[in-house]
Protein backbone atom coordinates (compact mmCIF):
# COMPACT_ATOMS: atom_id res chain seq x y z
CA UNK A 1 0.00 0.00 0.00
CA UNK A 2 1.22 3.52 -0.50
CA UNK A 3 -0.01 6.92 -0.84
CA UNK A 4 0.15 7.25 -4.47
CA UNK A 5 -2.28 8.66 -7.14
CA UNK A 6 -2.26 7.60 -10.52
CA UNK A 7 -1.41 11.03 -12.99
CA UNK A 8 -2.99 10.85 -16.00
CA UNK A 9 -7.18 11.44 -16.60
CA UNK A 10 -9.92 11.85 -19.11
CA UNK A 11 -11.32 15.40 -17.82
CA UNK A 12 -8.67 18.43 -18.91
CA UNK A 13 -8.69 20.45 -16.10
CA UNK A 14 -6.31 23.11 -15.91
CA UNK A 15 -4.77 24.65 -12.48
CA UNK A 16 -6.23 27.55 -12.24
CA UNK A 17 -9.35 27.29 -11.07
CA UNK A 18 -10.60 30.50 -12.53
CA UNK A 19 -10.14 29.18 -16.08
CA UNK A 20 -11.85 26.23 -15.37
CA UNK A 21 -16.02 25.34 -16.51
CA UNK A 22 -17.62 24.50 -13.34
CA UNK A 23 -19.76 21.84 -15.15
CA UNK A 24 -16.60 20.10 -15.94
CA UNK A 25 -15.74 20.94 -12.86
CA UNK A 26 -18.31 19.13 -11.57
CA UNK A 27 -18.33 15.99 -13.85
CA UNK A 28 -14.58 15.50 -12.84
CA UNK A 29 -15.33 15.99 -8.71
CA UNK A 30 -18.86 13.18 -9.49
CA UNK A 31 -21.16 15.75 -8.24
CA UNK A 32 -22.32 16.48 -11.72
CA UNK A 33 -26.25 17.30 -11.96
CA UNK A 34 -28.72 14.35 -12.76
CA UNK A 35 -30.25 15.54 -14.63
CA UNK A 36 -27.74 16.01 -17.60
CA UNK A 37 -23.00 10.77 -9.27
CA UNK A 38 -8.01 -1.14 -6.84
CA UNK A 39 -5.90 1.52 -5.99
CA UNK A 40 -3.21 2.11 -3.68
CA UNK A 41 -4.45 5.15 -1.69
CA UNK A 42 -4.72 4.44 2.09
CA UNK A 43 -8.46 3.60 3.24
CA UNK A 44 -10.40 5.30 5.81
CA UNK A 45 -12.61 2.91 7.82
CA UNK A 46 -14.26 2.55 11.31
CA UNK A 47 -12.47 0.07 13.77
CA UNK A 48 -14.94 -2.70 14.59
CA UNK A 49 -12.04 -5.25 16.20
CA UNK A 50 -11.96 -5.03 20.08
CA UNK A 51 -8.29 -6.37 20.05
CA UNK A 52 -5.25 -7.12 18.15
CA UNK A 53 -3.77 -10.45 17.96
CA UNK A 54 0.04 -10.10 16.73
CA UNK A 55 0.58 -13.98 15.56
CA UNK A 56 4.14 -13.82 15.49
CA UNK A 57 4.11 -12.67 19.33
CA UNK A 58 1.14 -15.40 20.33
CA UNK A 59 3.34 -18.55 19.15
CA UNK A 60 6.53 -16.80 20.69
CA UNK A 61 4.51 -16.85 24.25
CA UNK A 62 2.75 -20.51 23.45
CA UNK A 63 6.55 -21.71 22.53
CA UNK A 64 7.54 -20.55 26.27
CA UNK A 65 4.32 -21.63 28.12
CA UNK A 66 3.23 -18.51 28.54
CA UNK A 67 -0.60 -17.16 28.34
CA UNK A 68 -0.37 -14.33 25.40
CA UNK A 69 -2.90 -11.43 26.14
CA UNK A 70 -4.34 -10.01 23.13
CA UNK A 71 -3.95 -5.44 22.48
CA UNK A 72 -7.08 -3.70 23.22
CA UNK A 73 -8.23 -1.46 20.46
CA UNK A 74 -10.27 1.41 20.00
CA UNK A 75 -13.67 0.02 18.89
CA UNK A 76 -15.96 3.11 16.91
CA UNK A 77 -12.76 5.02 16.06
CA UNK A 78 -12.05 5.99 12.80
CA UNK A 79 -8.46 4.57 11.87
CA UNK A 80 -6.43 4.84 8.79
CA UNK A 81 -2.90 2.82 8.15
CA UNK A 82 -0.51 5.28 5.59
CA UNK A 83 2.93 5.89 5.17
CA UNK A 84 4.48 7.86 7.76
CA UNK A 85 6.39 10.23 6.11
CA UNK A 86 3.77 9.94 2.91
CA UNK A 87 4.37 13.22 1.80
CA UNK A 88 8.72 13.39 1.80
CA UNK A 89 10.69 13.06 -1.53
CA UNK A 90 11.67 9.55 -0.78
CA UNK A 91 9.53 7.96 2.09
CA UNK A 92 10.76 5.25 4.30
CA UNK A 93 8.43 3.16 3.07
CA UNK A 94 7.09 2.60 7.35
CA UNK A 95 3.65 2.13 7.92
CA UNK A 96 1.28 3.51 10.97
CA UNK A 97 -2.45 2.55 12.03
CA UNK A 98 -3.73 6.04 13.33
CA UNK A 99 -6.81 5.99 15.25
CA UNK A 100 -9.19 8.48 16.39
CA UNK A 101 -12.85 9.05 17.93
CA UNK A 102 -13.22 12.02 15.48
CA UNK A 103 -11.92 13.14 12.02
CA UNK A 104 -12.35 15.75 9.47
CA UNK A 105 -12.76 14.66 5.83
CA UNK A 106 -12.76 17.01 2.38
CA UNK A 107 -14.27 15.56 -0.17
CA UNK A 108 -12.79 16.41 -3.72
CA UNK A 109 -14.02 13.60 -6.26
CA UNK A 110 -17.30 11.67 -5.04
CA UNK A 111 -17.60 8.24 -6.84
CA UNK A 112 -20.38 5.19 -6.13
CA UNK A 113 -20.07 1.27 -7.12
CA UNK A 114 -21.59 -1.91 -6.62
CA UNK A 115 -19.84 -4.58 -4.81
CA UNK A 116 -20.58 -8.28 -3.53
CA UNK A 117 -18.79 -9.59 -0.64
CA UNK A 118 -18.87 -13.10 0.43
CA UNK A 119 -18.62 -13.56 3.96
CA UNK A 120 -17.86 -16.99 4.09
CA UNK A 121 -14.71 -16.78 2.20
CA UNK A 122 -14.11 -13.37 2.76
CA UNK A 123 -13.43 -11.91 -0.33
CA UNK A 124 -15.08 -9.45 -2.91
CA UNK A 125 -16.78 -11.64 -5.70
CA UNK A 126 -17.95 -8.39 -8.11
CA UNK A 127 -17.10 -4.83 -8.47
CA UNK A 128 -18.74 -2.49 -10.76
CA UNK A 129 -16.52 0.39 -12.15
CA UNK A 130 -16.62 3.87 -9.79
CA UNK A 131 -19.18 6.02 -11.41
CA UNK A 132 -20.09 9.93 -10.99
CA UNK A 133 -23.89 10.37 -11.45
CA UNK A 134 -26.60 7.34 -11.65
CA UNK A 135 -27.03 7.83 -15.15
CA UNK A 136 -23.96 6.51 -16.25
CA UNK A 137 -23.75 2.81 -17.85
CA UNK A 138 -21.78 0.94 -15.62
CA UNK A 139 -20.24 -2.42 -16.16
CA UNK A 140 -18.69 -5.23 -13.94
CA UNK A 141 -16.06 -7.64 -13.69
CA UNK A 142 -18.23 -10.59 -14.17
CA UNK A 143 -19.47 -9.33 -17.57
CA UNK A 144 -22.81 -7.22 -16.28
CA UNK A 145 -23.55 -4.21 -17.82
CA UNK A 146 -26.64 -1.93 -16.58
CA UNK A 147 -27.51 1.80 -16.06
CA UNK A 148 -26.29 2.95 -12.47
CA UNK A 149 -29.46 3.81 -11.47
CA UNK A 150 -31.04 0.77 -11.67
CA UNK A 151 -28.02 -1.67 -12.03
CA UNK A 152 -28.98 -4.19 -8.39
CA UNK A 153 -32.83 -4.13 -9.44
CA UNK A 154 -31.65 -5.40 -13.14
CA UNK A 155 -29.05 -7.30 -12.08
CA UNK A 156 -29.91 -9.24 -9.00
CA UNK A 157 -30.96 -12.37 -10.29
CA UNK A 158 -28.16 -12.95 -12.71
CA UNK A 159 -25.86 -12.67 -9.58
CA UNK A 160 -28.35 -14.68 -7.50
CA UNK A 161 -25.97 -17.25 -6.84
CA UNK A 162 -23.39 -14.92 -5.29
CA UNK A 163 -25.97 -13.38 -3.05
CA UNK A 164 -26.53 -15.14 0.35
CA UNK A 165 -28.39 -11.94 1.76
CA UNK A 166 -29.89 -8.75 0.06
CA UNK A 167 -26.94 -7.01 2.30
CA UNK A 168 -24.23 -8.73 0.84
CA UNK A 169 -24.77 -6.38 -2.79
CA UNK A 170 -24.36 -3.23 -1.96
CA UNK A 171 -24.02 0.03 -3.47
CA UNK A 172 -21.40 2.24 -1.62
CA UNK A 173 -20.58 5.65 -1.50
CA UNK A 174 -16.45 5.79 -2.89
CA UNK A 175 -15.02 8.99 -2.03
CA UNK A 176 -11.51 10.25 -2.53
CA UNK A 177 -9.83 13.44 -0.23
CA UNK A 178 -8.04 14.70 2.18
CA UNK A 179 -8.09 13.19 5.69
CA UNK A 180 -7.16 15.00 8.88
CA UNK A 181 -7.15 13.71 12.79
CA UNK A 182 -6.60 16.48 15.50
CA UNK A 183 -6.08 13.65 18.43
CA UNK A 184 -4.92 10.41 16.42
CA UNK A 185 -3.02 7.84 17.90
CA UNK A 186 -1.50 4.53 17.13
CA UNK A 187 -2.87 1.26 18.77
CA UNK A 188 -0.59 1.78 21.55
CA UNK A 189 -1.21 5.24 22.06
CA UNK A 190 1.57 7.14 20.85
CA UNK A 191 0.40 10.70 19.06
CA UNK A 192 0.86 9.86 15.19
CA UNK A 193 0.38 12.94 12.89
CA UNK A 194 -2.58 12.80 10.17
CA UNK A 195 -2.89 15.88 8.14
CA UNK A 196 -4.59 16.23 4.88
CA UNK A 197 -3.52 12.77 3.84
CA UNK A 198 -4.88 11.81 0.20
CA UNK A 199 -6.96 8.33 0.97
CA UNK A 200 -10.39 7.03 -0.28
CA UNK A 201 -13.23 6.19 1.57
CA UNK A 202 -16.05 3.90 1.42
CA UNK A 203 -19.21 3.53 3.24
CA UNK A 204 -21.55 1.13 3.06
CA UNK A 205 -24.71 -0.56 4.83
CA UNK A 206 -26.02 2.05 7.93
CA UNK A 207 -23.49 4.68 6.98
CA UNK A 208 -24.76 5.04 3.26
CA UNK A 209 -26.85 7.49 3.91
CA UNK A 210 -25.60 10.04 6.20
CA UNK A 211 -22.58 10.59 4.01
CA UNK A 212 -24.91 10.23 0.89
CA UNK A 213 -27.63 13.08 2.43
CA UNK A 214 -24.89 15.14 3.16
CA UNK A 215 -23.77 15.28 0.17
CA UNK A 216 -27.54 15.73 -1.28
CA UNK A 217 -26.93 18.67 1.35
CA UNK A 218 -24.22 20.89 -0.10
CA UNK A 219 -25.53 20.63 -2.97
CA UNK A 220 -28.47 22.21 -2.32
CA UNK A 221 -26.40 24.88 -0.71
CA UNK A 222 -24.71 25.69 -3.85
CA UNK A 223 -21.61 24.83 -3.23
CA UNK A 224 -18.77 21.96 -4.05
CA UNK A 225 -18.13 19.57 -1.38
CA UNK A 226 -14.70 20.52 -1.11
CA UNK A 227 -15.53 24.05 0.01
CA UNK A 228 -16.45 23.00 3.50
CA UNK A 229 -14.83 20.04 5.43
CA UNK A 230 -16.78 16.88 6.87
CA UNK A 231 -16.65 16.67 10.45
CA UNK A 232 -16.73 13.22 11.03
CA UNK A 233 -17.84 11.28 14.27
CA UNK A 234 -19.83 7.74 14.92
CA UNK A 235 -23.12 6.61 16.33
CA UNK A 236 -23.92 3.50 17.90
CA UNK A 237 -27.08 0.96 17.03
CA UNK A 238 -27.90 -2.54 17.47
CA UNK A 239 -29.68 -4.94 15.43
CA UNK A 240 -30.29 -8.19 17.53
CA UNK A 241 -26.48 -9.11 18.67
CA UNK A 242 -24.75 -6.95 15.95
CA UNK A 243 -23.32 -3.69 16.95
CA UNK A 244 -22.89 -0.96 14.46
CA UNK A 245 -21.12 2.36 14.75
CA UNK A 246 -22.44 4.47 11.72
CA UNK A 247 -21.15 7.33 10.12
CA UNK A 248 -22.31 10.98 11.61
CA UNK A 249 -21.38 14.00 9.08
CA UNK A 250 -21.33 17.86 9.73
CA UNK A 251 -20.49 20.11 8.03
CA UNK A 252 -17.82 22.68 8.71
CA UNK A 253 -18.23 26.30 8.29
CA UNK A 254 -15.06 27.81 7.39
CA UNK A 255 -15.55 28.12 2.89
CA UNK A 256 -12.56 26.71 1.47
CA UNK A 257 -11.83 28.04 -2.08
CA UNK A 258 -10.90 25.82 -5.01
CA UNK A 259 -6.89 26.26 -5.32
CA UNK A 260 -4.58 25.08 -7.64
CA UNK A 261 -3.52 22.17 -5.15
CA UNK A 262 -7.39 20.88 -5.19
CA UNK A 263 -7.81 20.96 -8.94
CA UNK A 264 -4.42 19.15 -9.14
CA UNK A 265 -5.90 16.52 -6.55
CA UNK A 266 -8.83 16.59 -8.71
CA UNK A 267 -6.86 15.03 -11.80
CA UNK A 268 -4.75 13.18 -9.69
CA UNK A 269 -7.72 11.43 -8.11
CA UNK A 270 -9.57 11.48 -11.18
CA UNK A 271 -7.07 9.64 -12.69
CA UNK A 272 -6.84 7.15 -10.26
CA UNK A 273 -10.51 6.54 -10.64
CA UNK A 274 -10.00 5.73 -14.23
CA UNK A 275 -7.17 3.43 -13.76
CA UNK A 276 -9.36 1.33 -11.40
CA UNK A 277 -12.34 1.62 -14.11
CA UNK A 278 -9.87 0.13 -16.87
CA UNK A 279 -9.12 -2.68 -14.56
CA UNK A 280 -12.91 -3.66 -13.83
CA UNK A 281 -13.61 -3.17 -17.89
CA UNK A 282 -10.26 -5.58 -18.62
CA UNK A 283 -12.17 -8.05 -16.40
CA UNK A 284 -15.58 -7.35 -18.10
CA UNK A 285 -14.55 -7.57 -21.68
CA UNK A 286 -12.56 -11.03 -21.18
CA UNK A 287 -15.39 -12.59 -19.58
CA UNK A 288 -17.48 -11.28 -22.72
CA UNK A 289 -14.68 -12.86 -24.85
CA UNK A 290 -15.16 -16.15 -22.76
CA UNK A 291 -18.87 -16.29 -22.73
CA UNK A 292 -18.60 -16.24 -26.56
CA UNK A 293 -16.01 -18.69 -27.15
CA UNK A 294 -17.99 -21.10 -24.89
CA UNK A 295 -21.25 -20.43 -27.06
CA UNK A 296 -19.20 -20.74 -30.33
CA UNK A 297 -17.94 -24.33 -29.05
CA UNK A 298 -21.23 -24.91 -28.02
CA UNK A 299 -22.44 -24.27 -31.76
CA UNK A 300 -19.59 -26.23 -33.09
CA UNK A 301 -20.68 -28.88 -31.36
CA UNK A 302 -24.43 -29.25 -31.56
CA UNK A 303 -23.52 -28.97 -36.11
CA UNK A 304 -21.48 -31.64 -35.58
CA UNK A 305 -24.11 -33.70 -33.39
CA UNK A 306 -26.71 -32.73 -36.53
CA UNK A 307 -24.49 -33.61 -39.27
CA UNK A 308 -23.71 -36.82 -37.49
CA UNK A 309 -27.63 -37.67 -36.99
CA UNK A 310 -28.32 -36.77 -40.67
CA UNK A 311 -25.66 -38.79 -42.05
CA UNK A 312 -27.26 -41.91 -39.91
CA UNK A 313 -31.40 -41.27 -40.69
CA UNK A 314 -31.70 -43.40 -43.98
CA UNK A 315 -34.60 -40.61 -45.85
Amino acid sequence: MTNDLVTTNQFDLPLDPDAVDIEVLKAAMGVADDDQLGNNLPRLSIEYDSEYIDEDAEEAAKAAGKKYKPEPLPRSHYKITFQTDWDAEEPSGDYVTAYAEEAEFLPIVITNRYQIFNLEEEKMVLSTELYRNWEQTIVDDNGGEQSARSYKKKMLPKYQHLVKEDRDFRCKNALFGLLTMKSAVDRHGKKVKVKDVPCEWYTQGASFMPVAEALTEIKKRGLLPCNRVMQLTTGREKNGTNTYFPVQVEWGTKHIDISPEIMQLTIDFGATVDAENDAIRAKFEAKHAKNEAEALAATVIDQSLDDDLDDEIPF
